[in-house]
């Protein structure tokens, strides 16, 4: 079991650097080097990869992209700076207390990239889903799971939509994802996302609603009153 502090959280963040370095066979400061280049380097890939904006296009950048599992990497060389720290804290002291109101916490994580929310979420005793697009990331993430010995269910999603089983999830928690997302696609999840939770349940959203040509591939941009409106209207 995961003792919940800070400190505990950090380690498990910065494992995930050494463990794409064991995954990959690239030295650890090979790894740290092609990390701090990552927003560089996917950035170039998704305008060499992105001409039209199809979903053909999209998907296949997120699925073969060498570079994109990089810039996903760089806040787990520096969790403090983009406080994933202290988001995963709030998280996982969330989850642990649905836990011990109800005896049990299924929790989706949707967009769970290169796995370690669903790790952690796992180790405190959570039942977990793991949702992503088939691809590199998925996998590294499903042979993470078998690294840290931890059972966690794998559901592929799409770029248009998911199908997920109904009333079924405590929590969804969706970590910088939804900035990925087609707007005219947004609401097929949401609707998806209600109608997975149970009638008790919680949906935990974390999302940068800001564009920089750094990152072409936050094509949603969405301010909070607008996400909050689109939220309201399936709640």
């Amino acid at each position: 079991m995961v003792e919940l502090n800070l400190e505990t959280v950090r380690s498990h963040l910065r494992r995930v650097i050494l463990d794409y370095s064991k995954y990959s066979g690239l030295s650890y400061e090979d790894v740290t080097k092609l990390v701090r280049k990552g927003p560089e380097l996917s950035s170039n890939e998704w305008k060499y990869t992105i001409v039209t904006g199809s979903d053909e296009e999209i998907l296949r950048f997120y699925m073969q992209s060498k570079n994109y599992i990089f810039e996903t990497l760089q806040p787990y060389l520096e969790p403090e700076k983009y406080a994933k720290d202290l988001n995963y804290l709030r998280i996982l002291s969330f989850a642990r207390k649905i836990l011990r109101n109800k005896g049990h916490c299924r929790v989706l994580d949707f967009g769970g990239g290169v796995g370690n929310l669903s790790i952690l979420l796992a180790k405190i005793g959570c039942e977990v889903t793991y949702a992503d697009l088939p691809g590199i990331m998925t996998e590294f993430a499903k042979w993470r799971f078998n690294e840290h010995n931890v059972c966690i269910k794998l559901i592929p999603s799409r770029i248009d939509g998911i199908k997920l089983p109904t009333n079924y999830y405590d929590l969804i928690v969706s970590d910088a994802v939804i900035e990925h997302l087609k707007q005219k696609y947004l609401e097929s999840f949401i609707r998806a996302f209600v109608s997975a939770l149970v009638d008790d349940g919680y949906m935990y959203i974390l999302w940068d609603p800001s564009y920089a040509e750094k990152y072409p591939y936050h094509i949603l941009g969405l301010g909070i009153k607008e996400l909050d409106g689109i939220l309201r209207k399936h709640i």
